[in-house]
């Protein structure tokens, strides 16, 4: 069962992981849960419907690879009541930069909800960018 996404700018719109500081996640007040590769949030209560998007799994880890929106989630469903039936959920992936941020943020939004939460990614490994000394801790 896979979901829709809608992706702005657009499907191939290629950016490198190490750019993206984390995902910009509109919901409905209650969990955000994230594991790395499943997302879960509450939208449209009450009675309350479970959204899960399913991301690649290569995606959360840190890595300096190039990827495209129409690569990074591979399923997205919703439960509706929480505990009811399953079905396919139309959403949208987009690029953006979330208010009082200054790097990009992959955006995920199940068209419902008036809160938004913002769930760091891994950062790059001690002196990558720069060797030491003079990299600072």
């Amino acid at each position: 069962m896979a979901g829709s996404p809608t992706l702005l700018p657009n499907g191939q719109f290629a950016f490198p992981r190490a750019y993206v500081e984390g995902l910009y996640v509109r919901h409905d007040p209650g969990p955000v849960t994230w594991d790395g590769e499943l997302l879960t949030f509450i939208v449209a209560g009450p009675p309350d419907a479970l959204v899960r998007v399913w991301f690649d799994t290569r995606f959360s880890p840190w890595s300096s690879n190039r990827w495209t929106l129409d690569h990074l989630t591979v399923d997205a469903s919703y439960e509706y009541p929480t505990g009811g039936q399953i079905r396919p959920l139309p959403y949208y992936v987009y690029w953006t930069t979330p208010p009082t941020r200054f790097r990009p943020h992959v955006g995920i939004d199940a068209q419902y909800g008036s809160a938004y939460t913002i769930i760091e990614l891994p950062i790059p490994p001690d002196e990558y960018w720069v060797q030491a000394p003079y990299h600072s801790p």
